[in-house]
């Protein structure tokens, strides 16, 4: 049997640290977007055990890989025993690592939504966004997917009426931020939040893109070393952007567009002076092929 299943990125239109949790999670207040960026995971029989491959090199493949684990924990948790050959999951990634776009979150998500599927929907969805939120602080808004207030160190959620307009430009520097690294300047540095959550939210909610693009916020930036992403952003801004942010602890930026014309017309312009730069639409779901 094989299955396929797109992992579509994440973008935070906006991001605050509200607090450090007793169990050393930080605590968030969030407003995620998925984006029609997205990896490519199948799923097929295997020649023995859990196995993963990938196009990209630098991408592990044993058990450090989030696909992996969650494939282990729901086996664990469903009770059900690894089929005779094994299972093997195919990756195929277009969401750069280290961005703050939620790959390795979309690809444990996509595995799970595999799995249920393959062995008839064995767990509950209570049951699977628990496994969701052990696995990481993503996992679980990149099994919901769409439009969401996320709060906690992001398992909370409520789903916000779709983003159905505006198209984003997303570019990241060569450089990549860990997010370990990023939760560690925080604790030094202790940023306060020069956001307006509630503000941006109903912005959001009421699909008002000029009012949203000015409120775009990520708390990280104040803590970011060097000038590419304030370069970025400057960029973004001049070739039309309503607003522009970095996404999750960096580093890639996003830029908002009125739509995909605009957008296109920044790309353009920003062409070979990033790293990666793509156009990704808001979307609701990712698309799931048999």
């Amino acid at each position: 049997m094989l299955l396929v299943q797109y992992a579509a990125a994440k973008i935070n239109l906006y991001l605050e640290i509200t607090g450090r949790l007793e169990n050393g999670y930080h605590s968030m207040r969030m407003l995620n977007q998925t984006v029609d960026l997205c990896d490519k995971l199948t799923l097929a029989d295997g020649t023995g055990g859990l196995t993963l491959s990938c196009d990209e090199k630098n991408i592990p493949t044993d058990k450090s890989n989030l696909v992996l684990r969650a494939a282990e924990e729901f086996l664990k948790a469903s009770g059900l025993a690894l089929p005779a050959g094994g299972l093997h999951f195919i990756l195929e990634k277009k969401i750069p690592s280290q961005a703050g776009l939620g790959g390795g979150s979309a690809d444990a998500a996509a595995a799970l939504k595999m799995l249920q599927k393959r062995f008839s929907s064995p767990l509950s969805k209570e049951k699977l966004f628990e496994l969701a939120e052990n696995l990481g602080a993503d996992v679980p808004f990149s099994l919901l997917e769409g439009t969401a207030r996320a709060e906690g160190k992001g398992e909370i959620l409520m789903p916000l009426p779709p983003l159905k307009t505006g198209c984003f430009l997303i570019a990241k520097p060569s450089v990549g931020v860990s997010t370990k690294a990023a939760f560690e300047a925080f604790d030094r540095e202790k940023t306060r939040c020069s956001g307006d959550f509630f503000v941006a939210k109903e912005a959001l909610e009421q699909q008002n893109l000029s009012n949203l693009g000015n409120l775009v916020y990520n708390h990280f930036e104040a803590l970011c070393e060097g000038k590419e992403i304030r370069q970025i952003k400057e960029k973004l801004l001049s070739f039309g952007a309503l607003g522009a942010a970095m996404t999750g602890s960096g580093s890639a930026v996003f830029g908002l567009f009125e739509n995909e014309k605009a957008a296109n017309e920044a790309k353009k312009q920003m062409m070979g002076q990033v790293d990666f730069l793509a156009l990704a639409r808001p979307c609701s779901a990712s698309p799931a092929i048999d």
